[in-house]
């Protein structure tokens, strides 16, 4: 078994989540405060939505996405935090994820003209696979999916799953509509985990 499958197998449910009340208290914050912006009942408020459940899963994203390199490289018991209840914060993404996709659908649906001659099968199918990890990731972050599983496989599946959303979140950044400054925790968490890859292999060597 690899040090890092040791590791997981190592932590407790209790230990990887002390703050399990968390989960669905972000999760209603979300809910509402994502209603609440859609509540004007126009267009508007929709992409306003559709904008703020973005941004919002992207940072989350780029938290869970960094948990474990960063509890390596910095000792601290807010690193251990993260890293203990990195499957909260992936729920909690996919979570808002799922908020976001719904706002896109009520796009579609309520202003068509406006949103879906934009859409390209390039777009469907890179944001398709993304949802499909992301749920897939979800779907599989218990114990008992992991070793239903087997944890090489579900290494794999998490590990390519996060570097396909990183990218989908990557290249949808659009400088027209996004400052720039929304790309910074995904290079971030992106040289963080590189930075911790690079620093256990000069470990192993």
């Amino acid at each position: 078994m690899s040090e890092s499958a040791r590791q997981i197998a190592g932590m407790s449910g209790s230990d990887r989540v002390d703050s399990r009340w968390l989960l669905p208290f972000l999760m209603s914050m979300l809910a509402v405060g994502f209603a609440w912006l859609v509540l004007p009942g126009d267009e508007a408020g929709l992409r306003l939505m559709i904008r703020t459940s973005g941004r919002i899963s992207l940072v989350v994203f780029s938290v869970a996405f960094a948990a474990a390199p960063v509890a390596r490289l910095i000792h601290k018991p807010a690193t251990s935090w993260i890293r203990r209840n990195r499957r909260l914060l992936g729920l909690l993404f996919a979570w808002s994820q799922l908020l976001h996709l719904a706002g896109l659908f009520a796009l579609g649906v309520w202003y068509p003209q406006d949103f879906l001659p934009y859409l390209d099968w390039l777009t469907l199918l890179g944001g398709g696979l993304a949802y499909f990890f992301t749920f897939a990731m979800a779907a599989t972050s218990s114990d008992r999916a992991q070793q239903a599983m087997g944890f090489i496989r579900w290494r794999r599946l998490h590990l390519v799953g996060g570097w396909w959303i990183w990218v989908v979140f990557l290249q949808s950044m659009n400088p027209i509509l996004e400052p720039w400054y929304w790309s910074l925790p995904l290079l971030v968490a992106a040289l963080l985990r590189l930075q911790a890859a690079m620093a256990g292999r000069q470990l192993s060597t």
